[in-house]
């Protein structure tokens, strides 16, 4: 693959001689000359979207929504404990019982929230591209 340089485009280089480089020589970055497609849908428009697929999606939606909010209701009791509890007007011991609350309460608001979107986005999104592959065809 060949890379070109943001600022002379003129400039191109192989894929090693970029990593080499760093920054081209005028000081641009290298960008490759052109992005290879990425077809993640053919698959799944091939089998029409199977049933694991469709069970699939909005498990993945409602994963990575709770990841999330665990993940940042944890770092703010690991991290910020104190400065939480003095934002909450609560005693520190109550700070654990209050991040749980907001876990569970809306961190499954949002998980089932993001199982419904992921789904449907998913859903759309294969549509359009068999629609346009269709008229690509034509």
């Amino acid at each position: 693959m060949q890379y070109l340089s943001t600022r002379d485009k003129s400039l191109r280089v192989s894929a090693a001689e970029a990593i080499k480089m760093g920054l081209s020589r005028d000081g641009g970055l290298f960008t490759p000359v052109n992005f290879p497609v990425l077809r993640a849908l053919d698959a799944m428009e091939q089998e029409n979207l199977c049933q694991a697929a469709v069970i699939a999606l909005p498990i993945v939606g409602a994963a990575g929504a709770l990841t999330n909010t665990v993940l940042v209701m944890g770092s703010i009791y690991f991290l910020l404990a104190p400065e939480f509890a003095v934002a909450k007007n609560v005693a520190m011991e109550a700070v654990l019982g209050l991040v749980m609350t907001v876990v569970t309460t809306s961190g499954v608001a949002e998980a089932v929230a993001a199982a419904l979107l992921v789904t449907a986005l998913c859903k759309a999104l294969e549509k359009t591209v068999h629609r346009s592959e269709v008229r690509s065809a034509a």
